[in-house]
């Protein structure tokens, strides 16, 4: 929960959709970069123009396009998200992707399988309405076409290349979410999902040798940049894949939870509209007496928090040694509520992502009795 909590104070978000968006300050010179290359090395190769200005408007128009169809692909996993009631924190475009980041993680197999797919899904529509509009065009209109024509180039990879059973692009996630499924287990599924990976890559460097070794140079070094790449986020994403916090790691500790006041303020630290998503203790020698719901409080009006008080009931806190109050819960009070430890009041914990690895730790220990 400190992470997230830091997450959020430094964040800056911008709203130009309906989903909070935040851009890498580089992209733009990314952008700048495509449009180079594509105007002086791509376009060239495929249609004489007597002018060097429509090269280059043309090699602009894709670049940006190319930016608008990484966004397409994070708002299909968006939109998934949404549909399967998983708030979304933000999208983040950054130099060479994007990435649609939950509020909370799916806790069910069929949420992460669905909303891993829902991102190539909307990248291999959106390549072939491209190459649709490209077909629709009169004749005449050959620079158009071109563009249209790279765009359903680029979203086609971009959508197939994201199938590929390797963590954490999103085929690897889809695996994931199938072997977690069948296993029931996360912490199985993730350790053999990690093994496909290094798997699927190692296939690659192989197949690499072997084309370099028959003469077909060009291939092999496509082939071998593509497996770097996908050992080098293989990498990047090993912790992830095999993250399993203790109790400790999702619980932000305070210096006294007697005073609710001091909690308040604590929490205040990281933004105004954050207390709104809190659940405070009302603690008494470190034991839960009351609970008070952030969402009812009026910050400017310190007076009236103690008028909040009420007596807590299940969603309104986890016992960490009592399965009845993180087990089939749909619906936690907030998303950070007091967790309770040998009857006392450890701080507050991220609900759902306490109640995901505590039922995952209920199921292991279920297996091995």
């Amino acid at each position: 929960m400190t992470k997230n909590l830091v997450d959020i104070k430094t964040r800056r978000q911008y709203s130009f959709s309906a989903f909070p968006i935040t851009v890498d300050p580089l992209l733009p010179l990314v952008i700048v970069l495509m449009a180079w290359l594509l105007s002086q090395r791509y376009f060239p190769e495929l249609i004489y123009l007597p002018s060097e200005s429509i090269y280059w408007l043309m090699g602009i128009a894709s670049a940006l396009f190319l930016t608008i169809s990484i966004f397409i692909h994070e708002v299909g996993h968006a939109l998934m998200a949404k549909r399967m009631r998983l708030p979304l924190e933000r999208i983040h475009l950054f130099l060479f992707g994007g990435m649609a980041e939950l509020r909370r993680r799916p806790v069910m197999p069929r949420q992460e399988l669905a909303i891993s797919l829902a991102g190539p899904v909307a990248s291999i529509l959106f390549a072939f309405a491209s190459l649709a509009a490209a077909r629709s065009l009169p004749v005449g209109f050959d620079e158009i076409y071109l563009i249209l024509q790279y765009v359903f180039y680029m979203n086609l990879l971009l959508g197939v290349f994201n199938l590929l059973p390797v963590f954490p692009l999103d085929g690897g996630r889809a695996l994931r979410a199938l072997l977690w499924r069948k296993h029931v287990l996360f912490f199985k599924a993730s350790e053999q999902t990690l093994k496909v990976s290094v798997v699927v890559i190692i296939g690659l460097i192989v197949a690499t040798a072997i084309l370099l070794l028959l003469k077909y140079q060009t291939i092999a070094l496509w082939l071998g940049l593509l497996a770097a790449y996908l050992l080098y986020t293989a990498w990047s994403g090993r912790k992830e894949l095999l993250y399993e916090p203790s109790v400790a790691d999702l619980v932000f500790d305070f210096e006294d939870i007697d005073d609710l006041e001091d909690v308040i303020e604590d929490i205040l630290v990281f933004g105004d509209d954050y207390p709104a998503r809190c659940v405070f203790p009302v603690a008494e020698d470190a034991k839960l007496q009351q609970v008070v719901l952030g969402k009812l409080l009026r910050i400017e009006e310190r007076e009236k928090w103690r008028d909040a008080i009420q007596v807590p009931e299940i969603g309104d806190y986890i016992d960490l040694d009592n399965p009845e109050t993180y087990m089939d819960i749909d619906e936690f009070s907030a998303e950070f509520v007091p967790a309770i430890k040998h009857g006392r009041v450890a701080g507050l914990c991220d609900a759902h992502e306490m109640q995901f690895w505590l039922v995952q730790q209920h199921q292991s220990k279920q297996n091995d009795a």
